[in-house]
């Protein structure tokens, strides 16, 4: 019988329920992806998020990597970085909002191919 995690609550909604099965197949697609992109590629495009958004002395960690890593694997250099400046022309993460706080990490940014696509997307009007 598989088992069965739950993820824990993300924002008061129950996150999908993966088996360990699952979990252990998406980490490999993931350092195959990673294997196919270098450090290079990783550290051009974290350079353009330092450099167009202005970042005070951000670190480069596994954590990051691995998302940079997928995330140019999937989509390419290109359209990554027109997700970076895609993100400078939503009014809402560039902090016109009721917090008046800045919402440009790349975590944010490489959350999913939802986010990643909605802010290159921003880059050609889109809203």
């Amino acid at each position: 019988m598989e088992s069965t995690v739950s993820e824990p609550k993300i924002w008061g909604l129950m996150a999908n329920k993966f088996t360990n099965e699952e979990k252990a197949r998406h980490a490999v697609e993931k350092r195959q992806k990673m294997a196919l992109v270098t450090p290079e590629q990783v550290q051009e495009l974290f350079d353009f998020w330092v450099l167009t958004h202005d970042k005070k002395r951000p670190v480069l960690n596994d954590t990051r990597r691995q998302l940079l890593a997928v995330a140019i694997y999937d989509y390419g250099m290109d359209y990554c970085k027109q997700a970076v400046e895609g993100c400078l022309n939503s009014q809402f993460h560039m902090g016109q909002n009721k917090r008046g706080k800045v919402y440009n990490s790349l975590e944010l940014i490489f959350r999913g191919a939802e986010t990643v696509e909605r802010f290159a997307s921003y880059m050609d009007g889109g809203r």
